[in-house]
């Protein structure tokens, strides 16, 4: 089997001296090429820091984490920037769409300072933009369009350069639920369709019950996972909501 990406003993600490706080404790991840793979857990379990930790947005206090093959860990400062850039997609529950940029500029800013020449920038932007269905506001700002349009500029943005792991953080968290459908749909799709590997870091287990592996989490160490193998999307989610209870999970709506 093919992983895409490969963590082990992967530990981070907060603070310091007698301050310190173990938000993960020797996790081992790994994620094959083509997976759709959530990280669920109680608030403060580790799960943020996680994805933060394996995405090379934070550095883990010690571990392993290899992408491609490529050991993060011990990159530098430059070469790091320019992996993530090249290699890694990004999608955050708040966009993070700059507001004096249109929707089509956005899109492109990945590929703005790298070497492709700008006729093939701006045609990979109309293409993927056309696929998610916004060709019609992509001269439109991020603030003349729904929080459902700007999320899937934020995925077009993620995707332009073609990344190897797509990271999501709570995507569906700002939206809602006609939106958060939509979302969950494409990138389930993309999945199926592209292969595209992504790992979705998420608290609601209706947007988690179209993956096709759930990792649980608490107090930052590995507690249990489950694979969707031949179950429906419904039983699924039934799944998830039994585990959550068993963590504390709360009361959610049925899918």
């Amino acid at each position: 089997m093919e992983f895409v990406l490969e963590a082990k003993g992967v530990n981070k600490v907060f603070g310091a001296k007698r301050t310190t706080i173990a938000a993960l404790n020797e996790i081992d991840i790994n994620i094959a090429k083509g997976e759709f793979v959530a990280v669920m857990g109680p608030s403060g379990s580790g799960k943020s820091s996680l994805l933060n930790v394996l995405s090379s947005i934070e550095a883990p206090t010690s571990g392993s984490i290899r992408i491609e093959g490529m050991e993060l860990t011990k990159l530098k400062e430059e070469p790091l920037r320019e992996f993530r850039r090249d290699k890694l997609g990004f999608i955050f529950q708040d966009y993070n769409l700059l507001d004096t940029l249109t929707v089509a500029e956005n899109i492109m800013l990945p590929l703005v300072f790298t070497n492709c020449p700008k006729h093939e920038i701006k045609q990979k932007m109309n293409t993927i933009a056309e696929r998610f269905g916004i060709q019609a506001i992509i001269d439109k700002y991020p603030y003349e369009i729904s929080g459902g349009q700007q999320q899937r500029t934020a995925v077009c943005r993620a995707l332009i350069g073609g990344p190897t792991i797509l990271f999501a953080d709570e995507p569906t968290g700002a939206l809602d639920s006609t939106s958060a459908y939509q979302l969950l749909q494409t990138l389930s799709k993309l999945n199926e369709n592209q292969l595209t590997t992504i790992l979705m870091v998420t608290h609601d287990p209706f947007a988690a019950s179209f993956c096709s592996r759930v990792i649980f989490i608490k107090d930052g160490s590995l507690f249990t996972e489950i694979h969707k193998g031949e179950s429906t999307r419904e039983q699924l989610f039934q799944q998830i909501l039994s585990i959550l209870s068993t963590l504390g999970g709360g009361q959610y709506d049925a899918v």
